[in-house]
């Protein structure tokens, strides 16, 4: 399975890439230390996401470490979004209005 989502997923980034570039290609202009603090950023998840895992597994199942793993996103974002249709109007403090 994960070899078929790297045929999709490659070519996608790629092409969004592409309709930054034309379209908006000063927005992709990153600086050195905008460079550092990004590969620092992506160091830094990687390895807490990877701890995290090893974690998880040295104290559940593997089966529910990789269940809680994978649908964890789709969690949050079910519940961050129900949050936000409470919170709508002037006074939520959201930049999105």
């Amino acid at each position: 399975m994960r070899s078929n989502w790297l045929r999709f997923e490659a070519p996608a980034r790629a092409v969004f890439l592409l309709i930054a570039a034309l379209t908006h290609p000063v927005g992709l202009r990153v600086g050195w230390r905008e460079l550092l603090w990004i590969a620092a950023y992506g160091v830094v998840g990687l390895a807490i996401v990877n701890w995290l895992y090893f974690v998880a597994i040295a104290r559940m199942p593997v089966s529910v470490a990789l269940l809680i793993e994978f649908t964890a996103p789709c969690g949050w974002r079910s519940g961050h979004g129900s949050s936000r249709a409470r919170r709508s109007g002037p006074e939520s403090g959201s930049p999105w209005r």
